[in-house]
């Protein structure tokens, strides 16, 4: 991800190895159902080396935190605001992430 866009946003627009696009709401699967159909993306970044996308820090994109951080307004779960996790810094932020690749 990056500023202000969730890493799946790259992961279905730009570099992953499925994309939603226009063609995506022109099959008779979506005509059908109203899921939009990942299509192939020949350009993959995935042709060249391994993906591995996180969303962070919660509640960035589809990840996010089952409880608030108990501060007036703080809701958690993935509608939370961007404190419902708790604060979070360019350290904590990296530290979670490297623990998350480790795991991966």
């Amino acid at each position: 991800g990056g500023p202000g866009a969730p890493s799946t946003f790259g992961l279905f627009q730009e570099f992953g190895p499925f994309l939603l696009n226009e063609d995506s709401m022109r099959t008779e699967d979506f005509l059908q159902s109203g899921i939009p159909t990942p299509m192939f993306n020949r350009w993959t970044w995935a042709n060249v080396t391994s993906l591995c996308e996180i969303d962070s820090p919660p509640p960035m994109g589809a990840s996010f935190c089952t409880m608030g951080n108990g501060t007036a307004g703080s809701t958690g779960g993935p509608a939370g605001d961007p404190y419902s996790c708790g604060p979070w810094t360019d350290s904590s932020v990296a530290e979670a992430n490297h623990k998350a690749h480790k795991s991966f």
